[in-house]
């Protein structure tokens, strides 16, 4: 992250660059000469044509995104775009993700974790038409790729298409750009002032601040590389503009006082963030953009501060029904021998449309406030893990409509006795939080001799005493073990535990991890790499327990 020396803002600092472009020095556009970005691009044709090309973008899930062409400068192109609305006009944003591959798809509805989640999650509000423009020569898209040069005139299309929807207030369109989607944020910027506002999220102020991982090529002419440096016109910028980088590395904060120093007297505004980084401040920007589009619609231009950023930091809470259900009160079970233990475990018999079907691994019931059943289990076994193929779509696993089409059943009983079952009948809240899945029941209560576990009130550290609760599938007859162990390391929203005695963990994803009072601090995720017996038993295992973290830190008044 803009490691390289940036050598064109040296020259211009000290008067060596005087270079003409379009008839007008670079020098002069600076220092405030008539001119303009748009100006000094139009007598210039670029040599740079990348290879591209590409099937069309798969077809989103509906719930979220039309798959649209807009008219871009060569030739109608493709993008995803928010459904219309029946609630009258409202603010459009265009979105362009980070990397240098501008293809939209599955990215864009993807759970990926909050430290470097790209899809544009945070924008997804019902009072912000969004939309997500591929450009010249991505896909089958006419052209060939330019790198944040042509791209720019079809970002500028795709937010005029955007401003002609019919729930579009055409004064109100915002763009919204990460990583190299902000540095082509801030080349728009100067190109046009019809946006209400610019956010570019971790921009570079040069081509050149990419270094080998960049997309130009050695050996081209000055201006190249002039012409997609927004640094360099910084001070012509049009648009209102917001730069907002993480000041933890890897980031580009090290920009961030030059771009302070080059916006003159532009309309732009620099915000650098503690505490997070060029990935991480992602889902927390987006997600106070989003609101303070909303809020501030008929009052200028939004105004959002690093601390509201900063305070968004950890997920939000209001988005799981067990924040503040943990507790530190032991089960009143847990004092017996754990052979006495009430039964906990289950095993899942799960049907969906056209996939194959889910049978075994472990889930457990929880409660919730005011006594509401729920069930949890591991989000991974909607996957090939599970056995299920295809894998249910990520936007199922957000969307609780659309989990409900894929849904036909989901039983869930303890092994060899099926006639004490319960059914699942939905996704409870989107699995957003690590590996948990956590779904919604059709009975108030578990079977007779069924318990319902309850959080802890905080997660585990390293050394604690935890138990596993399940049963290997090589144990056939089994209906549920214990096995002790303590915790040997954390990382994020995961922990390492030793295992005693030894096991098969196979079977064991969605089962539960209790702590000595009995309550849950982790379910049994994905464990690959750790230490076995010679004859494959499992001396160790890890969990997940981001679901635990958060329902801690979102305690209930």
């Amino acid at each position: 992250m803009a490691t390289r020396a940036r050598t064109l803002l040296r020259y211009l600092a000290i008067g060596f660059l005087v270079t003409s472009i379009a008839g007008v020095s670079v020098a002069s556009l600076i220092a405030g000469g008539p001119g303009s970005l748009t100006e000094a691009r139009s007598a210039f044709v670029t040599s740079v044509h990348l290879a591209g090309g590409g099937p069309p973008p798969e077809p989103p899930p509906e719930e979220l995104f039309e798959r649209v062409k807009y008219p871009a400068p060569l030739g109608e192109s493709w993008a995803y775009v928010s459904p219309p609305s029946r609630e009258g006009r409202r603010a459009g944003v265009v979105y362009v993700h980070g990397g240098f591959d501008w293809s939209i798809g599955a990215l864009s509805w993807s759970c990926l974790p909050r430290e470097n989640d790209q899809s544009g999650r945070g924008l997804w509000r019902d009072e912000i038409a969004l939309m997500l423009p591929s450009f010249r020569g991505n896909h089958d898209n006419p052209g060939e790729p330019e790198c944040l040069y042509g791209e720019v005139d079809d970002l500028i299309a795709a937010a005029d298409y955007l401003a002609t929807r019919p729930d579009v207030d055409p004064d109100q369109v915002y763009l919204v750009g990460h990583s190299t989607g902000a540095t082509l944020a801030l080349l728009a910027a100067q190109m046009t002032d019809r946006f209400r506002g610019v956010f570019a999220i971790g921009p570079v102020g040069s081509i050149e601040d990419y270094g080998e991982g960049g997309c130009l090529p050695r050996g081209l002419r000055m201006k190249e590389s002039v012409l997609r440096a927004p640094m360099e016109l910084l001070e012509l910028t049009r648009s209102p503009t917001v730069i907002i980088e993480g000041n933890t590395q890897p980031s580009n904060s090290d920009l961030l006082p030059l771009f302070e120093r080059y916006r003159g007297d532009a309309p732009i505004e620099v915000l650098g963030v503690p505490g997070l980084d060029h990935f991480s401040v992602l889902a927390p920007a987006t997600e106070v953009i989003a609101r303070a589009i909303s809020r501030n619609r008929d009052s200028g231009r939004p105004f959002i501060d690093v601390q509201d950023i900063v305070d968004v930091a950890p997920q939000p809470c209001d988005v799981s029904r067990l924040e503040g259900t943990g507790t530190a009160e032991p089960a009143t079970w847990v004092e017996r021998p754990p052979a006495q233990w009430p039964q906990m475990v289950l095993t899942n018999e799960a049907q969906f449309s056209e996939r194959t079907a889910l049978s075994g691994a472990s889930a457990f019931f929880l409660e919730a406030a005011d006594d509401v059943l729920l069930l949890a289990t591991a989000r991974h076994l909607t996957g090939y893990a599970g056995g299920v193929e295809p894998p249910l779509d990520d936007a199922a696993l957000l969307l609780p409509a659309r989990f409900a089409r894929q849904l036909r059943s989901w039983t869930v009983f303890p092994r060899t006795q099926p006639e004490r079952s319960s059914n699942a009948v939905g996704l409870a809240e989107p699995a957003i939080l690590g590996d948990w899945l956590v779904l919604t029941l059709a009975a108030a209560r578990p079977p007779e001799q069924v318990v319902a576990l309850r959080l802890a009130s905080l997660p585990v550290s390293r050394g604690d005493a935890v138990y596993l609760v399940g049963c290997p599938y090589e144990e056939t007859d089994c209906v549920q073990n214990v096995y002790g162990g303590r915790v040997t390391w954390r990382m994020d929203h995961r922990f390492g535990y030793t295992l005693d005695p030894p096991v098969d963990v196979r079977g064991f994803s969605g089962a539960p991890i209790l702590n000595e009072a009995g309550r849950v601090v982790g379910v049994f995720s994905v464990s690959e790499d750790l230490d076995t017996t010679d004859d494959g038993r499992h001396v160790e295992a890890e969990a997940d327990d981001r679901l635990v973290q958060h329902a801690s830190a979102c305690r209930r008044p």
